[in-house]
């Protein structure tokens, strides 16, 4: 099976090279076997491009650097994948013998990594899943976060579906065979109620292919490193949302409440717990929401509910309401699960605050 590497950029010069180099991509060397690496330009205005042409120039044979004008996170994705059909049927290789493996331009990615994800690729109508971890000397660096982080999850992680059943993948560490990409529907661009972009496109593929059938994989010895630049922009953010893209709107409103961003020192600050409440709340929410109700809603929809449970009425309330969405609902427009979910934390926030005994 080829493997062909999708990676999407915008002003991604600082780390780009180093990037593709963590995927066999690297001076001197010849282009790893059976691998194509497709470089989307999503309208950089630093030196990116030129970047790709260096890169491009060392493997002509294996490196393609496309370019898409729509700026966001779902097309240049898309046009990636495109890329990599076009790929394969120059080289005459169906479909279903082509991997086609996401990342990002800010993260290293572990030896071997390409191989262990096509390792697990084992057979059609799955998506492979690598591992995320912060590098060890970050987490060294900011012990305060961490612990912080430790705590707020600790009061949640009773409620977590398996792991075979979680929904919510990193975009950054996935991989799919072509075929099944397209009869999942690719990936889409999807709006909330207010006109506001709802992210985790790779989510939403995911659950659109779960309503074909598809189960995800984890490839445990895939292992990648992502720059935490966005965690160091923003970490009260980062933390209250998980790491989750939430919608510009939300953002605002947050930044509004919250006033200026923190900075990682402060949750160093013994009174950490007390003074980021309403933040370790909405942290709890959210991992709730992503590792708890969004997989138990929907393996119950794929007549797959797994070991029964005993849930408070807190939590079975939030069950029932999120029952409105339907397996038809997450075939057309998945984001729904994600806006509807979003929806109740500022409806009903009792409902959080009963399952896991903070106050808002």
């Amino acid at each position: 099976m080829r493997a062909i590497i999708v990676i999407p950029c915008l002003d991604e010069e600082a780390g780009l090279g180093a990037t593709c180099a963590s995927l066999g991509f690297m001076p001197g060397r010849p282009a790893p076997a059976a691998t194509d690496l497709v470089l989307v330009d999503n309208g950089s205005m630093d030196g990116t491009p030129a970047v790709m042409a260096s890169i491009r120039h060392r493997f002509p044979d294996n490196v393609f650097v496309v370019r898409e004008p729509e700026r966001g996170y779902v097309p240049p994705r898309h046009r990636g994948v495109l890329a990599a059909q076009e790929i394969a049927e120059r080289h005459r290789i169906e479909a279903s013998d082509v991997l086609v493996l996401q990342a990002d331009a800010d993260t290293i990615y572990g030896q071997d990594y390409v191989t262990a994800m096509h390792d697990a690729a084992i057979c059609s109508g799955v998506l492979v899943e690598g591992v995320a971890q912060t590098d060890l000397a970050f987490a060294a660096a900011n012990p305060g976060y961490f612990r912080l982080a430790r705590y707020a999850d600790s009061a949640v992680e009773a409620f977590f579906a398996n792991e075979t059943d979680e929904v919510v993948i990193d975009d950054k560490v996935a991989a799919y065979r072509l075929t099944d990409y397209f009869a999942w529907g690719g990936h889409r661009r999807e709006y909330d109620r207010h006109g506001d972009e709802i992210h985790a496109e790779t989510s939403r593929l995911f659950l659109r292919a779960r309503m074909h059938g598809a189960r995800r994989v984890r490839a445990g010895s895939a292992v990648a490193f992502p720059s935490r630049r966005k965690l160091e922009i923003d970490p009260l953010l980062y933390f209250a949302t998980q790491g989750f893209p939430r919608e510009a709107q939300w953002r605002a409103r947050w930044r509004e409440q919250c006033g200026s961003p923190l900075s990682l020192r402060d949750f160093d600050d013994p009174a950490a717990p007390e003074t980021l409440k309403r933040a370790i709340f909405l942290r709890r929410a959210h991992g709730l929401i992503f590792f708890a109700v969004m997989p138990e809603h929907v393996a119950r929809l794929c007549d797959q509910p797994g070991v029964p449970m005993i849930r408070p009425p807190a939590f079975q309330a939030l069950m029932s309401l999120v029952s409105a969405i339907s397996t038809d609902d997450l075939r057309a427009a998945p984001g729904r699960l994600f806006e509807i979910c979003f929806a109740l934390l500022e409806s009903h926030p009792e409902l959080f605050e009963a399952c896991f005994g903070d106050p808002t």
